[in-house]
Formats: structure tokens, sequence, C-alpha cells
């Protein structure tokens, strides 16, 4: 299991935006996602994507993409450091840490450009899911 130690937090008060309070809850929240996947220490993808708020509506193929850049040593799941790197960007980044977050995600070939076949494809994944969406919403009315 992770610990939060004083030298940790220092290092992480300098490489993120987040204030102490900040990094201690967010500490807390990854224990607790931890618990509630079972995997000591990390994150299983489905765990990731209900427990990361700015992800819970987002379509699978969107947050697989996500969870393979965090998931940096291949693990299947995502640790502690991968964890607050990701909220970092995504909930208390600056615009341009979120922008280069997005932009990472739609590159899927890492080669710091996104052409046509990657724009293509994003655009098929968000039809396709508000499409999803539609259906739903007709079903329940």
């Amino acid at each position: 299991s992770p610990k939060l130690d004083h030298e940790r937090m220092q290092a992480l008060l300098k490489e993120t935006a987040m204030t102490r309070t900040e990094l201690f809850r967010l500490f807390n929240r990854f224990k607790a996602l931890c618990k509630m996947s079972g995997t000591p220490g990390a994150i299983d993808k489905k765990t990731f994507k209900e427990g990361v708020s700015s992800l819970a509506f987002e379509d699978d193929a969107f947050v697989d993409r996500i969870f393979k850049l965090l998931d940096e040593d291949g693990s299947g799941t995502v640790e502690w450091k991968e964890f607050v790197n990701a909220v970092n960007a995504l909930e208390t980044g600056s615009p341009f840490d979120k922008l280069n977050f997005c932009f990472r995600v739609y590159d899927r070939d890492n080669n710091k450009s996104i052409e046509r076949e990657e724009l293509q494809h994003m655009f098929t994944e968000m039809l396709m899911f508000d499409a999803t969406i539609d259906k739903t919403e007709r079903a329940v009315e």
C-alpha cells in the first residue's frame, strides 16, 4: 500500500499544482479506489472510470486511451504516481496542462501530431457514443 510521507509530500507540492490539503484528500480517494478495485496500491480500469469525476460521462474508447497513457509501466493498473499525474492534469492543471493531456489522448501513435485518420477515429467514437446515449434516452421515455 502506498504511503504519503513528508519527503514524498514535499516533492508532490513542487511537481503539481495541488495544495497539501488537496494532496491528502487525493491520497485518501486513491486508497478508497484501491480498496474498491481489490488491487492493493493500484486502481483497475473500471474503478478508474468510476472514480475520476471528469471521466464519468466519457465514452469507453476515450477512457481506455487515457488509462493506457497513464499506465506507463503497462501493469494494467494505475499506481499512485500515475494517478496523481492524471488528476493534476485533468482537475487542477492549467488550461495548457489540460489541452496537452487531451492532445496526447487523441495522438494515438504518439508522433506529436494528430493526423486525419486520428481525427476521423475521434469523431467516429464520439458519434457512436452519442448514438448510444440517444437510444438509451428514447428507451427510458
